[in-house]
């Protein structure tokens, strides 16, 4: 999945600091989302949000009650997307279309 459709299918994200050593308690993370039946995916390991700051990982869901849950647990930062803008119209629906072709 690219990120753009991760954003889109996966709009709850909360961003996690990697430490130096790494992170050690991956396991404990995917045990917490494999137990409730959470479906999350990861963005990233590298810079995302956290601009001159350490690494990070984005853990995103589908649903906003998992995603608080499991800020509460591990803490991190919640990431506010931006809004999705409308898709522009096309050319045709605009009429633009026939108006090029009659000049033509």
């Amino acid at each position: 999945m690219t990120p753009k459709q991760i954003d889109r299918e996966f709009p709850y994200q909360v961003e996690l600091a990697i430490p130096e050593g790494g992170l050690k308690n991956i396991r404990e993370l995917d045990a917490f989302c494999r137990g409730r039946g959470v479906v999350v995916t990861t963005r990233g390991i590298g810079k995302l949000r956290r601009e001159g700051r350490s690494k990070a990982v984005r853990y995103c869901f589908t649903d906003p009650a998992h995603a608080d849950a499991f800020l509460a647990r591990f803490g991190g930062d919640r990431v506010a997307l931006p809004a999705q803008k409308p898709p522009a119209p096309s050319i045709r629906r605009r009429g633009l279309w026939s108006k090029w072709r009659e000049r033509g």
